[in-house]
């Protein structure tokens, strides 16, 4: 798995042995916009996120963390603001561009396996038209299970209903 195919929300794969799932991070196939394609961002955007993040990254960490996790469950907040914080601007930088400018679609027509894909219902990074082009492409007869929450990353927002749904 290489870093662009973050865990934001899961598709998780069914190996054929009945309800034990592994996740199959390949939910961000991409945030760019394109013609027929609705990742979530722009261009301009995109080039304001990795500007922010070049320009004051310790500010940049706990807005985004707020963002994504959820701002009323402090703790998660703070957490992973902790690790964020705990990357080099560098790297930090470097990651963000592989994740926002990375284009994984054509990797979804080569998943056969049964899979299930989460999706938060308010996610702020991730829109619902991604998860709608993920079922429509992924070939393995993907399920979908909408999580009510806001946030982005179910695994911290809504740990025990992400759990459920990979059984």
């Amino acid at each position: 798995m290489t870093l662009e195919r973050v865990w934001v929300t899961y598709a998780m794969v069914d190996g054929g042995k009945g309800k034990k799932k592994m996740p199959f991070g390949l939910k961000v196939v991409r945030y760019l916009n394109t013609d027929g394609y609705e990742g979530g961002f722009g261009t301009a955007q995109i080039d304001q996120i990795l500007l922010s993040i070049e320009s004051d990254y310790n500010e940049w960490a706990p807005n985004f963390a707020s963002l994504v996790v959820h701002p009323h469950d402090a703790l998660s907040v703070k957490m992973f603001t902790k690790c964020l914080r705990r990357m080099r601007l560098e790297a930090a930088l470097s990651l963000a561009r592989a994740v926002f400018l990375s284009d994984n679609r054509e990797v979804l027509g080569r998943v056969t396996t049964p899979c299930t894909i989460i999706q938060i219902t308010n996610d702020v990074i991730v829109p619902s038209s991604v998860t709608h082009h993920m079922h429509d492409k992924i070939q393995g007869k993907p399920t979908v299970e909408m999580i009510e929450a806001n946030g982005h990353f179910s695994q911290l927002t809504t740990h025990l209903a992400a759990s459920r749904c990979v059984g």
